[in-house]
């Protein structure tokens, strides 16, 4: 939907503007910082209290049109790329769908413009018990690489 990429846009550029961490929008929404960037990234609908809180956070001017689309369910995923078939790999696609735009921005913003290596990477995979049944727990670490100019 191009009304909501426009949206999107807007958010970026007032938060750049505003000179505001995620973890600050995160704080003033009470949100936690992975789902409160993925909301302003399109990714996840926003509370009509939320969306209140943005729009004074970010001075955002949003029209009541706007508002509303921050409060819907998003058609999720801004990746273009062949869908895995495998339930367990699709998962993954699904989170990275949801979730790579987010982890982008964090990791720009906590180290600046570059990857995580998945050369140099660590992975964790971890049971844990919940009362609603066993949970996965995935820890990755990879070595942060600037892209440079050279």
């Amino acid at each position: 939907m191009k009304m909501r990429a426009a949206l999107i846009e807007k958010i970026l550029i007032k938060k750049l503007e505003a000179n505001i961490k995620w973890q600050a929008i995160a704080d003033a929404l009470g949100l936690p910082l992975a789902k409160a960037t993925a909301a302003c990234l399109g990714q996840m609908p926003l509370s009509e209290l939320n969306v209140g809180k943005l729009d004074g956070l970010l001075s955002l001017g949003l029209t009541n049109t706007e508002k509303l689309i921050l409060q819907t369910s998003p058609d999720r995923g801004s990746l273009e790329a062949l869908i895995p078939t495998d339930p367990a790999v699709y998962r993954f696609y699904e989170f990275l769908l949801i979730y790579g735009s987010t982890l982008k921005q964090l990791i720009s913003e906590k180290f600046g413009d570059g990857v995580m290596s998945t050369t140099d990477f660590d992975l964790v995979v971890d049971k844990t018990e919940d009362a609603g049944g066993p949970r996965v727990r995935l820890q990755m670490t990879g070595k942060f690489m600037p892209f440079t100019m050279n």
